[in-house]
């Protein structure tokens, strides 16, 4: 929290959160600041932002980290200090080769607490800093600080500026119509004037940052459908993939070489078997060119041609809400004689850290795997035709288990979390 001291009849502020320059415009320095803070500072090569409540207290302050000058550039102070209204508190202050270092101006109720802040800074530091100045009581850090302050003019350009239209900044309309009547201040005038002009601009580019800001918001929150993929359009829809799995799983031998088929899938494109061994079988030769995984198991890959299938285009809008889809796919068990297990992972989100929101998806993956599927039905594709009727469903494996006899159905889903 940020504190004002008063030290020669002038107004410091101690308490700032500082970073470096770089080669950023002061405009673009502005747009982006945090909206923790309501007021800032320019420096040669640093800038300075703090909460200061509105207190308006703080405008035109100069800052005190700023305007210290110590002969060392790196050096580490303490003080022990009164604000405007005469409450006690310690001040921190850190340098490092000329650069106040971030935590490096903070104030503390305790010196614990201000030695756990240094321990924490040097930490890391890839150096130590030897110079230390510690001011034990009020006096004495008074008396420092009043010996080892740069003088700053009345037009010094490193003063506490406001974030927000002040009524301080207003305020010098008035004094630069004042101003020009009289010859002699009519400098001042000119300056003031020019101080409000560059105030106004940097209230006005804020302002319309935080506008720009809140409309992205509205825009992403509203229209959450266009930061994510709609994937199930990329997936083939499910007689197709029927067909296709149908004609390289039932091409299969039930025994090749001597081996017993034990399972075969299809996924795509690519079918997966296991063979069992039976006696006298070929060990030269395995069925597909598999791998023998035991003396009493192969397991074999094979790769068809892959087919442009035709793809789901179902939109966001006709997806169906998770009630409906688990009606549908409970009454097709029903039908099949099958048993059924269904499993939802959780909404994609996504961050945006600059605009401080998480926009979740509108909707949800789905996944199901029928189970024990008679092979006769199999052989109908009205059951494929009834997964056509479901948007956005899709088939990623058919599996054939030959020692039980049955079959087994896995795909996904997508269900709109707004209906």
């Amino acid at each position: 929290m940020a504190k004002i001291i008063e030290i020669n009849k002038t107004l410091y502020t101690v308490g700032i959160t500082w970073r470096l320059r770089y080669k950023q415009k002061k405009s673009e320095i502005i747009m982006n600041a945090s909206d923790d803070f309501d007021a800032f500072v320019f420096c040669p090569n640093q800038v300075g932002f703090l909460d200061s409540k509105k207190n308006e207290k703080h405008l035109n302050t100069l800052p005190l980290a700023n305007s210290l000058k110590i002969a060392e550039s790196s050096f580490i102070g303490i003080f022990h200090l009164q604000d405007i209204y005469g409450v006690a508190f310690y001040s921190l202050i850190i340098r490092h080769e000329d650069i106040i270092v971030g935590g490096g101006d903070s104030v503390f109720n305790s010196i614990q607490e201000v030695e756990n802040k240094i321990k924490s800074i040097e930490d890391l530091l890839k150096t130590p800093i030897e110079k230390r100045i510690i001011c034990e009581t009020y006096k004495e850090s008074l008396d420092f600080l009043e010996q080892n302050i740069t003088k700053k003019t009345f037009f010094s350009s490193s003063k506490i500026k406001p974030l927000y239209k002040s009524k301080a900044n207003n305020a010098k309309f008035f004094i630069m119509f004042i101003g020009i009547l009289s010859l002699p201040i009519a400098y001042m005038s000119i300056s003031s004037y020019i101080e409000y002009q560059e105030q106004k601009s940097i209230e006005d580019a804020r302002l319309l940052f935080l506008q720009n800001t809140e409309r992205r918001k509205k825009e992403l929150q509203e229209n959450a459908e266009n930061v994510f993929k709609q994937l199930w359009k990329d997936k083939a829809l499910a007689v197709p993939t029927f067909t296709i799995c149908q004609e390289n799983l039932f091409r299969l031998p039930i025994v090749a070489d001597g081996w017993l088929l034990e399972t075969a899938s299809c996924k795509n494109n690519i079918i997966l078997t296991t063979w069992q061994h039976q006696n006298m079988a070929n060990y030269i030769d395995l069925p597909f060119d598999g791998v023998l995984k035991t003396p009493k198991e192969v397991s074999a890959r094979h790769v068809s041609q892959k087919q442009n299938l035709p793809t789901n285009q179902t939109d966001f809008e006709e997806l169906l809400s998770k009630n409906m889809i688990n009606q549908k796919l409970y009454q097709i068990t029903q039908s099949i004689g099958a048993s059924i297990k269904i499993s939802f992972e959780e909404p994609e989100s996504k961050e945006y850290k600059d605009l401080k929101i998480t926009i979740t998806s509108p909707w949800q993956k789905g996944r199901f795997s029928f189970e024990k599927i008679p092979a006769s039905l199999l052989l109908n594709s009205s059951l494929y035709e009834e997964f056509d009727r479901i948007p956005s469903l899709y088939i990623t494996e058919i599996k054939y288990n030959n020692q039980s006899k049955v079959w087994s159905i896995k795909g996904e889903f997508y269900v709109s979390l707004s209906k």
